[in-house]
């Protein structure tokens, strides 16, 4: 869900990315993970949790078998939990999305999907855990540099000029605007904020090629060159939050994660 405004950022970084630096530095990152909660709202609510336990009361009230979610599981519904590391030019992140599914009327049961995908100089895996197949796609993935240089002068002149295009469509509401700094599970970030969405993208690692651009949305997975720490609706409305619960900069972790789990039947992308 990529917003223009949003994308106009990353003009300044695509720049600096293009200044010539040492290739060194995204194999320099050090061990970074994070975990991460994705939820949809609407009315201040999860819509899946809502209709889940709008069923089971329906269900308790008749004289019908029921069996209900362990509350673990029901607390779980309609969240995407990511958990994401990187090392060097390498990157893996998991995802785990909990719905529920029904045997017969009232029998609940949770529905627990798992992916994984992982990115290195090779290319990228995209792997789904509860099939057991994968995919390979042979393409490079983007490569950080570090993001200290200032901006070319001719990049500012083509934010202006879209700038300037937007507010005479009567648009300028669209534009992203510095909303401050702050931090988010210990990190630092930079809020940004235009008319939809308000989001903070990790500042603490630009030089190691980690930029404050956010090229493919938001609420995309967790990006080679950026790290969004949190990020809703401007109005705090329905639609998308997300939020960091944890974040490490410099710890080790088990190496295994960059190695793709024994018995998936991989294809490789056309």
């Amino acid at each position: 869900m990529l917003l223009l405004p949003f994308a106009l950022a990353a003009c300044s970084s695509s720049a600096q990315s293009g200044v010539d630096s040492p290739s060194t530095a995204a194999a320099d990152a050090p061990p970074i993970h994070l975990q991460q909660t994705l939820i949809d709202k609407k009315d201040g609510q999860v819509p899946q949790e809502k209709l889940y336990r709008d069923a089971l009361a329906n269900c308790r009230q008749g004289s019908v078998p029921v069996r209900p979610l362990d509350e673990e599981s029901a607390g779980k519904l309609g969240r995407t939990y990511i958990e994401a590391w990187y090392e060097g030019d390498r990157m893996t992140v998991r995802e785990d999305r909990w719905s529920y599914d029904v045997d017969q009327m009232c029998l609940f049961k949770p529905v627990h999907r798992q992916s994984l995908t992982i990115v290195d100089a090779k290319g990228t895996q995209t792997i789904d855990l509860d099939r057991h197949t994968g995919r390979f796609h042979p393409d490079a993935p983007m490569r950080r540099a570090p993001q200290e240089q200032a901006p070319a002068p001719a990049d500012d002149d083509l934010k202006a000029k879209v700038a300037a295009q937007l507010r005479q469509q009567g648009h300028a509401d669209l534009m992203a605007q510095d909303a401050g700094q702050q931090t988010e599970a210990g990190q630092p970030c930079t809020r940004r904020r235009n008319v939809l969405e308000e989001l903070c993208v990790w500042t603490g690692g630009a030089k190691w090629g980690f930029g404050t651009a956010v090229e493919n949305g938001p609420y995309a997975m967790p990006q080679m060159d950026s790290i969004v720490l949190s990020a809703q609706p401007a109005d705090g409305g329905d639609g998308q939050y997300l939020s960091t619960q944890k974040m490490t900069v410099g710890t080790r972790f088990d190496d295994g994660v960059f190695s793709r789990p024994s018995g998936i039947a991989m294809d490789k992308a056309p």
